[in-house]
């Protein structure tokens, strides 16, 4: 039976070719000659002439097993020309075509229908620029037309290398493909949509030289299509983040330690700051500066984007070429590092802000003298905003489609602009304030604060231990045991050469009367704090050294003698500031001797001079203003 199937199909193909027609008498006449030399794609139009061609049509399409595909109806474009669209879905193959035009019944036209396979178009390949994933390979789409839509007809070719893989042997259900990862059998690929889009999952190159930029095709069976750029990436988007933030830290490292070899730490009121903070610290205030640090957050915030889109142009898109940089990042620049030579400028011939809190804190960065200004606190928002936007909107993009840096809007450039102009403009116009470098306390009766600093007014309010000195009268001044005709103010001073104030002195000597100010002078720490007249303020801690005995020996050497007179005595210690008064109390005694005013050395050294009694332990009692100390000393 098979042979006679055979044998028929190869009649009727050779019956067509032949052109040999039924002889009919009708009016429909069909042109006796192969009507399609050429192949024809899915979808294409098949096209009849002839005379007296008129409706209805129809047709049909056989192939070699007289396997019949029914075509849609006909079009009757004139009498001589009938036209029918071959369906999308029709395999590739040799037909022959069977109508029916009017009265003309199940003619088989001249010449076979070459129906051919469609050339595969890829579009597209997503993502542009793969990363490896959990399978350790790489896994991609390939998007198009015509794409083959069953696995026996598919194969993934990469230029170069040939095929990585043929479907007919690695295709799965797309399912079965996402779930392999590593150890499974990979690559594979799933027909996502048929015709449309592939998926490759795991594909892993075995040769370094062709990991990078590769142009990938499908193959629909013999037919292959144009290319699609694909790049498989070094580095995973991770990767680079991490390997910017070694790389800057590296270098942070670097200028650190040649700092740090350069210069030594800063001591501010016993606290030692590490070099680190000599980036943003004001010497002359010792306080944060806001021109310091707007400058070097644009510049680290610059410089660590530059690294990262570099390494993101390296490793990931495989350009090998230095990123370019943006007229309006320069121009950020400029205006970061014009603002803090101006602001320096501004400082040398103004004076410096008030250098408020005996400590630096990065209220600093927004306040002078311990005030909050307007023109610092804005200034300091924006700079805030442009380093975080800038480096948000960098890092969080893909590295591979990282083309350059943000860009900033003209807008923005044009408010950071009237922002550092407003801070700069402020810095001019706002009055210096006060910054206290030394203080001395002297011992008196009424004891004498000297400060020495910068834009110390002495119109000012002073505090001492939190407690603001009070205006005093003349009646308790003289109470207090001061002349008016030789002191006739508490505050003196040594006016400021170039100050922008009258009132600034450089040297200040407060006279501190203790029981009106309600405050004691006493041994130990204390806080000073001057306030000028618009608020600023500086403050800075002192300490009175406490009396303390460390040692008593005989100014002639040797041992000290029992029972003689007049011993010079050497005494060493602290705090021997005038008036100094001496005791010595004899071994076996039970009262004190008063003894000569001690010469006085230094403040660390005195000499006395004593009777010195009967063998055995005597004692010695020093009195000064900041108290008294007593030790015991061998005699014989």
């Amino acid at each position: 039976m098979m042979t006679t199937m055979k044998s028929s199909a190869a009649a009727l193909f050779l019956a067509v070719l032949l052109a040999l027609p039924l002889a009919l008498d009708a009016a429909v006449k069909v042109d006796d000659k192969p009507m399609f030399p050429d192949p024809i794609d899915p979808s294409g139009v098949l096209t009849i002439t002839g005379s007296g061609l008129a409706g209805p049509v129809s047709g049909s399409l056989f192939d070699l097993s007289q396997k019949e595909t029914k075509l849609d109806s006909g079009t009757v474009v004139s009498d001589r020309t009938v036209t029918f669209r071959l369906p999308p879905a029709i395999a590739p193959g040799r037909y022959v075509l069977r109508v029916s035009i009017g009265d003309l019944q199940d003619y088989y036209v001249p010449g076979e229908v070459r129906v051919g396979r469609p050339e595969p178009k890829l579009e597209s390949a997503y993502p542009t620029t793969a990363y490896r994933d959990d399978t350790g390979g790489f896994t991609f789409a390939l998007n198009g037309q015509n794409l083959p839509k069953e696995p026996a007809e598919l194969a993934v070719v990469v230029d170069g290398v040939g095929n990585i893989l043929s479907a007919s042997a690695a295709a799965v259900g797309a399912k079965a493909c996402a779930e392999r990862g590593k150890g499974d059998p990979l690559p594979c690929v799933s027909i996502d949509d048929p015709g449309r889009r592939i998926v490759v999952r795991g594909y892993s190159p075995q040769a370094r030289a062709y990991q990078g930029p590769i142009n990938v095709r499908v193959r629909a069976g013999d037919t292959l299509s144009n290319p699609t750029k694909l790049v498989l990436a070094r580095m995973s988007a991770a990767g680079v983040l991490i390997a910017t933030v070694a790389l800057f830290g590296v270098m942070a490292y670097t200028i650190y330690y040649l700092v740090a070899r350069g210069m030594k730490g800063t001591t501010i009121h016993g606290v030692r700051y590490s070099p680190l903070h000599a980036f943003f610290l004001d010497g002359q205030t010792q306080t944060y500066s806001l021109s310091k640090f707007q400058l070097f957050a644009f510049s680290f915030a610059f410089i660590f984007g530059y690294l990262y889109v570099l390494l993101c142009r390296w490793l990931v898109q495989w350009q090998f070429i230095m990123p370019d940089v943006p007229a309006n990042l320069a121009a950020m620049l400029a205006i970061s590092g014009g603002t803090t030579l101006i602001a320096a400028g501004a400082t040398q011939t103004r004076g410096s802000k008030g250098s408020g809190e005996q400590y630096p804190s990065v209220a600093d960065f927004v306040s002078v003298g311990g005030q909050v200004v307007p023109e610092r606190f804005q200034y300091f928002v924006w700079t805030l905003i442009a380093c975080f936007g800038f480096l948000a909107l960098l890092v969080s993009k893909d590295p591979a489609a990282v083309d350059g840096f943000p860009t900033f809007p003209d807008g923005l450039l044009y408010v950071m602009g009237v922002s550092a102009a407003t801070y700069v403009g402020g810095k001019v116009t706002r009055s210096p304030g006060p910054v206290i470098k030394n203080i001395a306390v002297t011992r008196d009766k009424n004891p004498v604060v000297i400060v020495e600093g910068e834009n110390l007014s002495k119109d000012a309010d002073f505090f001492l231990d939190d407690k603001k000195l009070p205006i005093v009268t003349k009646d308790q001044l003289k109470e207090s045991g001061i002349d008016l005709a030789k002191q006739p103010l508490l505050v003196t001073g040594t006016t400021q050469a170039g100050a922008s104030d009258r009132s600034f002195c450089s040297e200040l000597q407060i006279t501190i009367i203790e029981q009106q100010a309600g405050v004691t002078l006493g041994p130990g720490g204390h806080l000073f704090r001057v306030v000028n007249r618009d608020a600023q303020f500086a403050e800075s801690p002192f300490s009175i050294p406490e009396v303390k005995i460390a040692a008593v020996t005989n100014r002639a050497g040797g041992p000290i003698p029992a029972q003689a007179t007049d011993v010079v005595l050497e005494v060493t210690g602290s705090a021997f500031s005038e008036p100094i008064a001496a005791d010595w109390t004899p071994a076996g005694a039970t009262s004190a001797e008063q003894l000569k005013s001690p010469e006085r050395v230094s403040d660390s050294k005195l000499r006395v001079t004593v009777n010195t009694g009967p063998a055995g332990t005597a004692r010695l009692k020093i009195s000064a203003p900041t108290g008294s100390s007593s030790v015991d000393v061998k005699v014989g």
